[in-house]
């Protein structure tokens, strides 16, 4: 209990990081004056945040610390939930912790680092403290277990050890969290066919590495330990896409930010599902 409880406590550690980040990323673009617009004719200058890969940094690091933040608060309403006794929460619990812990520093670690290129040569500086953001965050990763072990966790304890009953099950949740949302509004429905899909991506890769684990095989599991983190990785941004769509279906103003994350950032999941069914 003491250490789950540590490593949900990193995760979202992690995600204040992000955010903290993230913010004084938004508020230096928003001031820093350099170039043109594209097409812009007169020469006059402009903040940054109006170049694309300036906003495509700034829409990841959002986008990413939204998602990491969202999964984090799933967890802490089904532990409280798992605490008035539904076993179900506990599962939810229990399969989300490492990831929890996992994705949301690596997003941090990301995050902070989005935030220094942002800055540019002032990242540097430590006045602006874009680089201690990034300083503070690279530990998170190895705090409390690292997000290796996390992934270990994920594959043998939660995955394999009821030959994925719980993992089955909690996907088959998150489909129909999905669909549910896709359904209630049709201006989600291309969000939630890339979410469905990419459930289906994980499902698919989830009973390779039990057929594989199945196989009695020499080195099989090490052969499958090898791609554990790809695997919890790859499981990190489907929640999150499951999460983003759930925010979406809540509120129409974060519609923009999950569309962006499900054609920029959930595409890397199947690659991710790929490198753990060929490698695996």
């Amino acid at each position: 209990t003491m250490m789950n409880n540590a490593r949900l406590s990193v995760g979202l550690e992690g995600v204040g990081l992000a955010e903290r980040a993230l913010q004084a990323a938004k508020l230096y673009a928003s001031e820093r004056v350099q170039g043109t617009r594209l097409g812009e004719k007169n020469g006059e200058k402009c903040a940054i945040e109006n170049h694309a890969d300036v906003r495509r940094m700034l829409t990841t690091m959002a986008a990413l610390t939204a998602a990491g933040r969202a999964l984090a608060y799933d967890v802490a309403l089904n532990i409280d939930r798992a605490r008035a006794g539904d076993a179900r929460a506990q599962r939810r619990v229990d399969i989300l912790t490492p990831v929890v812990k996992s994705w949301c520093t690596d997003n941090a670690v990301e995050v902070a680092s989005l935030g220094v290129q942002v800055h540019g040569g002032m990242g540097y500086i430590e006045e602006t403290g874009a680089a201690q953001f990034y300083r503070d965050a690279r530990i998170l990763p190895i705090y409390e277990g690292t997000n290796g072990i996390q992934a270990l966790d994920l594959l043998f304890r939660k995955l394999l050890r009821d030959k994925g009953e719980s993992v089955s099950y909690f996907i088959a949740e998150m489909v129909g969290s999905a669909a549910e949302v896709s359904a209630a509004d049709w201006a989600l429905a291309d969000q939630g066919h890339l979410v469905l899909a990419a459930l289906d991506d994980l499902q698919k890769t989830t009973r390779h590495l039990l057929h594989a684990a199945g196989t009695g095989a020499p080195g099989a599991l090490d052969s499958i330990a090898e791609v554990a983190v790809p695997y919890q990785s790859g499981f990190g941004f489907v929640a999150g896409a499951v999460m983003m769509l759930r925010r979406a279906g809540a509120a129409a103003a974060h519609r923009d930010l999950a569309d962006f994350y499900m054609r920029h950032l959930l595409p890397r999941a199947k690659g991710l599902f790929e490198t753990v069914r060929t490698a695996g």
